[in-house]
């Protein structure tokens, strides 16, 4: 629960002679003030009145009582001052409206606000004077009347305030004025001046104060539901779901300090509409409650369902019968819709039957099984439940009753001898199907049972055994797994066999006898697979799907693994064979070319970490590989095919020739120059293929310079012009210009990453200049023009440099 803060309240009354003039001393020049704030209390507390009752002793007017004088004439002594409102400061923003009732002469001020809040300030001022001896005569009563009304004289005056706030009651706070009223901000965070302090407000002698404290009581909570039968165990009271009258409900409360629910000893029995109500007229206060319903006979158990307070679910069911964590923290919220779901008991039967004809349905003349052991297994259900079990009679027939409604598997726990599972079927639930039959499994699923069901022909069927066989050979020297050849092939003994089953298992294993045959009896219904151990030093070559029934049944997966084998009830599968090979190798170089001849030779440097791949006949990808740090790579365990080798390029590199290479002696392939790519390499089980080499190049550059030859030697000496911006293009051997480009700065100008080849190098004559001669660099080549260079043969890898051309100036 919620518990709210006190209200601290307070007013401080202030007799304001002191500010008067001289001229006016005593003359009630300046009216009395009073400040009000508080503090505390739940959220949205407001003040909604408070009165001041200077009638001390509660008789009527008498002396020592003080009156209100805010009129002229009639009671009251010089000046007079209607109720005046001088400050509202509203820290919450709201406006604050503020009325007075009060007659002038009389004891009672009563102030009535709006959206005065905690922490709120009002000032106002009045005139008061003190009454100091009564008469009947007005004049003389006036007469007789102290206009300054001091601190003491203000002692004993009542001050009353009324507070509202949301889900608490009304409540109301009555403290008495006093002379000595200490420091209210430091006692109770009030925004009131002290007694004793530096500010004008506060004079010891010239002030009084009424400090109040008050606790709010809440508003009383209510809680209810209903009790039902919930047909579909949905926990939603559905239309047509009938309700439970005459069900006793307990309500308990939450102890604090214990943490235990301690019984409220409040009960209520639902009416003939199935609800219960823990109402207000109770006086019920906020806190944290449980409701417990007493079962009703007859009946199970569904749950229970939390309901809500304002629109927000609340609380949990700490059980089927139980509603607790009902937390109600403020007054005037009430629970709703706390409800119990209650079932009527359900039932449940079948057979156990041969299925001659495989087809999962309990036909006329498929007999039943008797004494077969069938269990029930509740998997979720109302109330707790264990499994209990049963035996088919002599037409095969079962059931289980009185049942607690919820979600079940039927299970038949003994396989009858000589037969194994076949197809079972879930059955009917008043007219629909429900559950789910495991295929092969003797398990019937998910068989859910609502309020008073009734399950029919939860029914399972039972098949004969079948039979899987085949061998294992090795292929005929020098030929591929084609198919078995009993003449020709060699068979393998000892060879290791798995039989799988569904999801994986191995059902068994054994192995292929001196003929090379295996042999698999007593085999349920159902889809295989066969898994062949590859024998030590061969590789799998190719499996083959044999035949059940004269149709071919199963999927070859490589060579070990043949699947998919949908064996029927009591059939006999032949010739699930597989072939085993030796296995072949291919290996071969990738090596710098330096002469481009497409032979390794001596001096010619390995190229170490280039990826290799080894692609099939039909361009898949069967292995990758790369060189070791002598260019060598390398495919082992190769089934026997017609394959291509694939180099990537290596970087830094230009593909070079490739070469095939030879198996048993014998060049077999072609290699694709240019392309990386040696293909129509058949090698046959237990052959090598060695050579398979891969050249690359480096690539070459060439430059030169472009000076102003004044002494005619096509050498540059020191203070020859340089001439920049001069075109110079490279031609390859076919004539095509393959790179252009400029002399910089120093006259000078580069070709890069120029394959290996035979170039010339043609000048664009510099405007401005007589044509000179060329000269040929470190390749060499032949001058073939003053502005032309050919027959430049670059190698691998070669920087060719001092191809120049020499310009004439113009004459002066």
């Amino acid at each position: 629960m919620m518990t709210a803060a006190p209200i601290h309240v307070g007013i401080v009354y202030l007799e304001t002679d002191y500010l008067e003039t001289d001229s006016g001393w005593g003359s009630d020049e300046i009216p009395d003030r009073f400040i009000m704030s508080f503090t505390g209390g739940a959220a949205g507390t407001q003040m909604t009145e408070f009165r001041i009752s200077t009638d001390k002793d509660k008789d009527g007017l008498s002396i020592g009582d003080l009156i209100f004088d805010t009129a002229t004439g009639g009671r009251g002594k010089a000046g007079w001052h209607p109720f005046l409102v001088t400050k509202i400061d509203a820290v919450s923003g709201d406006r604050v409206n503020v009325t007075a009732d009060v007659t002038d002469g009389t004891t009672e001020l009563v102030i009535r606000l709006t959206n005065f809040n905690a922490g709120d300030l009002l000032e106002f001022s009045i005139d008061m004077d003190e009454v100091l001896r009564m008469h009947s005569d007005l004049d003389r009563f006036n007469a007789a009347l102290d206009v300054i009304a001091s601190g003491q004289e203000m002692e004993d005056a009542i001050f009353t305030a009324s507070f509202t706030a949301p889900h608490y009651e009304a409540t109301t706070s009555e403290s008495l004025f006093r002379n000595d009223f200490g420091n209210p901000a430091a006692q109770f965070g009030l925004r009131l001046p002290p007694d004793e302090g530096p500010t004008v407000d506060s004079r010891p002698s010239r002030s009084a104060a009424a400090i109040g404290t008050v606790n709010q009581t809440p508003k009383p909570i209510s809680i209810g539901g209903t009790v039902w039968v919930d047909n579909d165990l949905n926990l939603r009271r559905d239309p047509g779901e009938a309700t439970l009258p005459g069900v006793t409900v307990a309500l308990f409360r939450k102890n604090n300090i214990t943490g235990q629910f301690v019984d409220t000893g409040h009960r209520q029995v639902t009416s003939s509409s199935g609800t219960y109500l823990f109402g207000t007229t109770l006086g019920l206060m906020p806190g944290e409650y449980q409701v417990v319903q007493t079962q009703p006979d007859g009946f199970f158990s569904v749950g229970a369902v939390a309901g809500s307070i304002g629109g927000n679910s609340v609380g949990r069911a700490a059980s089927s019968d139980i509603l607790t964590g009902i937390n109600i923290p403020l007054g005037d919220l009430h629970a709703v819709d706390y409800d119990f779901a209650e079932a009527r008991p359900a039932q449940v039967g079948g057979f156990v039957y041969r299925d001659n004809n495989d087809n999962g349905r309990r036909d006329a003349g498929e007999a039943g099984i008797g004494g077969v052991t069938m269990r029930l297994v509740p998997r979720n259900t109302i109330v707790p439940f264990s499994p209990i079990e049963t035996q088919t009679l002599a037409d095969g027939s079962y059931r289980f009753q009185n049942l607690p409604p919820g979600l079940y598997d039927i299970i038949e726990v003994t396989q009858p001898p000589g037969l194994d599972d076949g197809r079972d079927s879930a059955g009917t639930v008043d007219g629909r199907v429900v559950g789910i039959a495991d295929e092969p499994g003797d398990v019937i699923r998910n068989v859910q049972l609502n309020s008073a069901s009734i399950g029919n022909e939860y029914n399972f069927g039972e098949l004969p055994r079948g039979i899987i066989t085949g061998g294992v050979y090795l292929a005929p020297p020098g030929e591929d797994c084609g198919g078995r050849d009993d003449a020709r092939s060699t068979p393998l003994a000892g060879v290791s066999i798995e039989l799988v089953g569904p999801g994986g298992v191995t059902i068994a294993r054994t192995t292929t006898g001196p003929d090379g045959q295996y042999r698999f009896e007593d085999v349920p219904k159902g889809t295989y697979s066969i898994i062949e151990i590859t024998p030590k030093g061969l590789i799998d070559g190719k499996a083959h799907v044999g035949r059940i029934s004269g149709i071919q049944v199963g999927a070859a997966v490589g060579g070990g693994l043949i699947r998919d084998i949908a064996l029927p009830a009591g059939a006999t599968g032949t010739r699930y064979d597989f072939c085993e090979a030796a296995p072949a190798q291919i290996s071969g170089y990738v090596y710098h070319d330096r002469d481009n001849d497409g032979l390794r030779e001596s001096g010619e440097e390995a190229i170490p970490g280039t990826t290799v791949e080894l692609v099939s006949a039909s361009g898949q990808v069967v292995a990758t590989t790369q060189t070791d740090a002598q260019g060598l790579y390398r495919f082992t365990g190769l089934l026997p095919g017609n394959y291509s080798i694939r180099q990537v390029q290596p970087t830094g590199f230009l593909d070079g020739r490739d070469t095939a290479g030879t198996i048993d002696s014998v060049a077999v392939g072609a290699a694709i120059n240019p392309g990386d790519l040696i293909t129509s390499v058949a090698i046959r089980q237990g052959q090598s293929g060695i050579n398979y080499n891969f050249g690359e190049l480096r690539s070459a550059t060439l430059s030169g310079r472009v000076h102003v030859d004044t002494d005619g030697d096509c050498l540059y000496d020191p203070g020859e012009m340089l001439l920049a911006g001069v075109t110079i293009r490279l031609i390859n051997a076919s004539g095509a210009e393959v790179a252009s480009t400029q002399t910089n700065a120093q006259g000078i100008y580069t070709f890069t990453d120029i394959p290996p080849g035979t170039y010339t190098v043609i000048q664009e004559q510099p405007a401005g200049y007589f044509s000179g001669t060329a000269r040929p660099g470190s390749a060499g080549g032949v001058k073939e023009t003053d502005d032309r260079i050919g027959s430049i043969t670059l190698g691998s890898g070669e920087v060719a440099v001092d191809y120049d051309f020499c310009e004439k100036p113009p004459a002066e």
